[in-house]
């Protein structure tokens, strides 16, 4: 398997999570930015937990996501140091991070649900312009939901969204014929249990 390239940046407010912290034109000018200079894909997903920031690259471009930020925010004499910034440049960082942002989530399932929700509306707007890097956290929530030590609850929560987005995008998914019936397996034995 190659090495992927995938990294994460998630820039949240570190007082209020009850709305958004960027707006869409805010994201809409930072995309075209970082997209122009980096010549790569990067995927944007802005809900009430922070500004999600995917991209492929084997460089780690923090620095200039937080420079490009602290442009935009000048118009609005907010601070960067206002936002509690967290990078993660492998799919095993990743991975984690997913893994405690759900189960923090799962105990406040109304949150977790609009989250999930709009993670997936975002992701199916994001489609055919960031189709690899879409590909790239697939297998990373793959992974998540197939492994045995996570919790289950948390793999229920969730696969019902992800099992929907791959059958009705299989366009975005690497080997969605293999992973259907694994897939069913996984929910077959929570239905058991």
């Amino acid at each position: 398997m190659e090495t992927s390239l995938l990294k994460y940046l998630i820039i949240s407010n570190k007082k209020d999570m009850k709305y958004l912290n960027f707006t869409h034109n805010d994201i809409t000018v930072l995309e075209n930015f970082l997209k122009g200079i980096v010549k790569t894909e990067i995927m944007f997903i802005n809900t009430n937990l922070g500004l999600e920031i995917y991209y492929l690259s084997p460089l780690n471009i923090k620095k200039l996501i937080i420079s490009s930020l602290e442009l935009i925010n000048s118009q609005r004499n907010i601070d960067v140091s206002t936002y509690q910034i967290s990078s993660f440049i492998n799919s095993e960082e990743i991975s984690n991070h997913i893994c405690h942002n759900f189960s923090r989530l799962n105990s406040m399932p109304l949150s977790y649900k609009c989250y999930i929700q709009s993670l997936f509306r975002q992701i199916e707007l994001n489609k055919t312009k960031n189709i690899r890097v879409i590909k790239e956290l697939i297998d990373i929530w793959y992974e998540i939901i197939a492994s045995p030590n996570y919790n289950k609850n948390i793999r229920l929560n969730f696969i019902k969204p992800f099992n929907k987005f791959l059958i009705e995008n299989p366009a975005v998914t690497n080997n969605i014929e293999i992973r259907k019936p694994l897939i069913k397996n996984s929910l077959s034995l929570f239905k058991r249990n």
